[in-house]
């Protein structure tokens, strides 16, 4: 009994030896906001999308825990969600245990729950900073499935696919964002991702639209990409039906971030005049929330709350953006096997609509296959569903024929 509590004893030691330093290290950081690094610099037109702008070595962590990889932040020439040129930033993480599986090491394109209106809340900083990344990030949860991918032996990159201007639910600038990252990890020397080596991209909820906005993108923006499969979990089928979810419900501050997503990224159609005076206000003081910092600001808050007109949602302008950023009917095609995974409660991206979404993917001429979780709702499977994808992945990636429900 004696020997057990000793060794417990060094086990937390060791982990206070360990978090309190790198916790120390953390604080330290610069949030982005205030880091060079995560500047648009200038004449960066005439570079090539995927193009390495600039690089630099971080240790990558789980809540400051090291993970066992080399790691950078490249800084890399991409187009945002205006169509302009931009600088994103993506993390690279390659493991340091030697590749034992066949063929080259595959490379994953891990696209993390940014879903904020601030550069705090992306996978970069939480890998990075730690403990000391905002308690409201869901990207600062993901590190550990992150991890678990380095721990199988693939190399992965990790897309701020939002951007420097955090433009939440920009779905173009997304599907740019997601494959110019994919680019710029083969062509950064340093990681060794060979040209030839299978490549996967998942996500979940917020991360599950990144996601299938860049395999919908692939076949006509990046030709050059062959992807050997897509993971999509919790995908929202229908942007309009989880805003109404959301809205009056206990996370029903969460409609400040979506709300405040579609007026950045979507200027154009000037949500804000749609607003009441609180609405308004809402937007205004969550400009640089992460999703979870509505939820707590604003409990059951509901469009009837904010809106001037309570059907704001069906409005035809505010319908057809919302139709645009839609994975039901955004344009394009997909081009790779494809799994949708999702809870069997989805209260928030209803399990119709992933069906119909599988359909869709159907029609394209593509594998598809479906997997359902019962009896777990949105939030609750997300923190276990990357073990789904990870192994439809692991199979895609030792060239094993993709399954169909076509």
């Amino acid at each position: 009994m004696r020997t057990k509590i000793l060794s417990a004893a060094v086990v937390i030691l060791s982990l206070v030896a360990i978090l309190v330093p790198a916790a120390r290290a953390g604080l330290l950081l610069p949030r982005p906001d205030a880091d060079p690094f995560y500047a648009v610099p200038d004449g960066i037109d005439h570079l090539t999308p995927g193009d390495v702008i600039d690089a630099r070595p971080i240790r990558a962590t789980v809540l400051s825990v090291p993970i066992a990889a080399n790691a950078w932040q490249i800084r890399y020439r991409t187009i945002d969600q205006h169509g302009a040129a931009s600088a994103y930033v993506a993390t690279v993480l390659v493991p340091l245990a030697p590749w034992v599986g066949g063929g080259p090491r595959p490379l994953l394109a891990y696209n993390a729950i940014e879903a904020g209106l601030s550069l705090a809340c992306t996978a970069s900083y939480a890998l990075r900073a730690g403990l000391a990344a905002p308690a409201t990030s869901v990207a600062k949860y993901e590190t550990g499935a992150i991890a678990l991918a380095v721990a199988r032996g693939w190399a992965v990159v990790v897309p701020d696919y939002q951007g420097p201007r955090s433009e939440y639910l920009g779905m173009d600038g997304y599907a740019t964002g997601v494959l110019d990252a994919i680019r710029t990890a083969r062509r950064f020397a340093p990681a060794g991702v060979g040209d030839d080596a299978p490549i996967g991209v998942m996500g979940y909820s917020a991360g599950a639209l990144a996601t299938v906005a860049a395999a919908l993108a692939q076949p006509s923006y990046a030709p050059d990409i062959t992807i050997a499969g897509v993971a999509s979990g919790g995908t929202p089928g229908d942007i309009v039906t989880t805003t109404r979810a959301f809205s009056g419900d206990t996370l029903g501050g969460i409609l400040g971030v979506i709300l405040g997503g579609i007026d950045r990224s979507y200027p154009k159609l000037d949500l804000s005049r749609y607003l009441n005076a609180e609405g308004r206000a809402a937007l205004a003081a969550g400009r640089d929330d992460c999703l979870l910092d509505g939820a707590v600001r604003h409990p059951r808050a509901s469009i009837e709350d904010w809106a001037t007109d309570p059907k704001l949602l069906d409005r035809p302008r505010v319908r057809r953006v919302m139709r645009e950023m839609s994975p039901l009917t955004r344009r394009g095609n997909v081009a790779s096997p494809i799994l949708l995974h999702h809870a069997g409660f989805d209260e928030y991206a209803p399990l119709e609509e992933m069906q119909a979404l599988a359909e869709r993917f159907c029609v394209d001429g593509v594998a598809v296959q479906t997997t359902v979780v019962p009896a777990l709702t949105h939030f609750s499977y997300g923190p276990v569903s990357a073990g789904n994808a990870f192994d439809y992945l692991a199979d895609r990636f030792a060239a094993q024929p993709a399954p169909s429900q076509c």
